[in-house]
C-alpha cells in the first residue's frame, strides 16, 4: 500500500469513525436520558416503530453502499462517468424511496395496532427513509468522507440539543421521532449541496433502462443485506407483539449497545472498502485485524456487562444484563461476516453466494422467532440472533476458503 493510499485510508477511517461515533455515541449518551424520561415502556414503543421502519431504510439503501462505492472507486478520475454513475444511483434510491414509503404507509394504516400510533410510525418512517437517501456511497467511493463528517456530526448535535429542550416526560415519545426526522432532512439537503458545490457532481438525465439495470444488478447484495433484518429487527418487532414494553425496552437497549461495538468494525471495513475494491491483496492483513478486534470486544462486554448496564442505564435489571452477556457472543461472528462476506465475496463479484447464505440463515431465524418467542420471550430472541450471526459468520469464512481453494487449483 503506497503512502498516499495509507494516508487516505487513515483520513477516511477517521471520518467514518467520527460519523459512526456520532451516530452511536450520541444515542449512547441520550439513551439513559430517554430511558429515564420516557420510561422503558415509552422507549420500547419508540423502538417498536423504528424496527418496522428499518425495513424501509434497508430497501432504500438497496446495497448501494457496496455496489455504488465499488463502481465509483474504480472510475475515479473520469468526471463524466462519475456524473452518470452518481445520477443513476441517486435516481434509483429516490424511486425505491417513493415505492417503499407507499407500501410502508399501506402497512401502517391496514394494521390497527400500528394505525393507533400512526404519527409515530410515519415520523419514524420518514426519518429512516431520509437518512437512507443520503448518498454516503458517493463520498465513500471518491474517498471524501471528511466532507460528510461535519454534516452528520452537526445534525446529531442539533438532535441532542433539541432532544434535551423538547423531550421532558413520557408523553413526548413522538417528539423524539419528529426531531430525528427533521435532522435527517437537514443532513440529506446538506449532503446534496456539498456534492454539487465541492465535488462538482451533477444530477444529469439518464435512461430509465439504466436505473432498471442498476436495481437489477444490485439485487443480490440487497437481498444479502436485507435478509438479516428478518431476524435482527424482526426480533424487536416480534417481541413487541408478545411481551411488555419494558422487556422490549431492555432488549432494544442491550442490542443497541452491542451495535456500538459492531460499528467499530463497520468503520474500518467501510474505510478499507475502496482500497480492497482496487487491490484485494490487502485482505489478509485486514482480516487478521478484524478477527482480533471481534474477539477483544466480545471478551470485554462479557466481563463487564454488569458495570456497563449500571453505567449506561443506571440499572442492573436481570433482563438487561442477560441480554448484554448473551448478545456479546455475536460480536465476533458479525466481524467475520463483515470481513469475509461483505468485504470479500461481494467485492469479488460473488454476490450470489453471500445472498444465498444470508437468505437461508435469515429465513430459518425468522421462522425460529415466530415459533419460539410466544413461548420463551426475549430468551428466544437472544438465542435466534446469536445463532443466526454465528451461522452467517462461519458460513462466510467457509465460502471464502472454498473460493481460495478453487483459485489455487486453477
Amino acid at each position: 500500500m503506497s503512502t498516499p493510499s495509507y494516508l487516505r485510508l487513515l483520513k477516511n477511517m477517521t471520518a467514518f469513525g467520527a460519523i459512526k461515533g456520532g451516530n452511536f455515541l450520541i444515542p449512547l449518551v441520550t439513551l439513559p436520558y430517554l430511558v429515564r424520561t420516557l420510561g422503558l415502556e415509552g422507549y420500547g414503543s419508540l423502538n417498536f416503530a423504528l424496527a418496522l421502519a428499518q425495513f424501509l431504510a434497508v430497501t432504500i439503501q438497496y446495497g448501494f453502499t457496496i455496489t455504488a462505492t465499488r463502481q465509483i472507486a474504480r472510475i475515479q478520475g473520469n468526471h463524466r462517468k462519475l456524473n452518470i454513475c452518481y445520477s443513476t444511483y441517486f435516481y434509483s434510491t429516490f424511486l425505491l424511496a417513493l415505492v417503499g414509503f407507499a407500501v410502508y404507509l399501506l402497512i401502517v394504516f391496514m394494521i390497527p395496532e400500528f394505525s393507533r400510533d400512526s404519527y409515530l410510525f410515519i415520523y419514524c418512517g420518514l426519518y429512516l427513509a431520509m437518512q437512507a437517501m443520503v448518498p454516503v456511497w458517493a463520498f465513500q467511493g471518491t474517498e471524501h468522507m471528511p466532507m460528510l463528517t461535519w454534516i452528520f456530526l452537526s445534525t446529531r448535535l442539533l438532535f441532542l440539543v433539541l432532544l434535551i429542550c423538547l423531550v421532558q416526560d413520557q408523553s413526548h415519545v413522538i417528539r423524539v421521532a419528529l426531531i430525528n426526522m427533521v435532522c435527517a432532512l437537514i443532513a440529506l439537503l446538506l449532503a446534496l449541496f456539498v456534492l454539487h458545490k465541492q465535488l462538482k457532481l451533477r444530477l444529469i438525465a439518464v435512461p430509465l433502462g439504466s436505473i432498471r439495470q442498476t436495481i437489477k444488478n444490485g439485487r443480490d447484495i440487497f437481498i444479502a443485506q436485507f435478509a438479516p433484518n428478518l431476524y435482527k429487527n424482526a426480533s424487536v418487532f416480534v417481541l413487541g407483539l408478545y411481551s411488555s414494553d419494558l422487556v422490549v425496552g431492555a432488549y432494544s437497549a442491550a442490542l443497541k449497545l452491542i451495535e456500538v461495538t459492531v460499528t467499530i468494525g463497520q468503520v474500518i471495513s467501510s474505510a478499507v472498502l475502496p482500497i480492497l475494491a482496487r487491490n484485494i491483496q490487502h485482505h489478509r492483513l485486514y482480516s487478521q485485524v478484524m478477527l482480533g478486534l471481534g474477539i477483544l470486544f466480545t471478551a470485554l462486554v462479557v466481563s463487564f456487562s454488569h458495570s456497563i448496564a449500571e453505567f449506561a442505564f443506571d440499572s442492573t435489571r436481570k433482563e438487561l444484563v442477560i441480554c448484554l452477556q448473551v448478545l456479546s457472543i455475536s460480536i465476533t461472528f458479525v466481524y467475520l461476516y463483515t470481513t469475509f462476506g461483505v468485504n470479500y465475496l461481494m467485492l469479488q463479484g460473488l454476490d450470489h453466494l453471500a445472498r444465498n447464505l444470508s437468505v437461508a440463515v435469515s429465513l430459518v431465524g425468522l421462522l425460529s422467532l415466530l415459533v419460539s418467542v410466544p413461548q420463551f420471550g426475549y430468551i428466544a430472541c437472544l438465542a435466534v440472533v446469536v445463532t443466526s450471526r454465528m451461522l452467517m459468520g462461519l458460513g462466510s469464512v467457509a465460502l471464502y476458503q472454498l473460493n481460495q481453494s478453487n483459485q489455487r487449483t486453477r
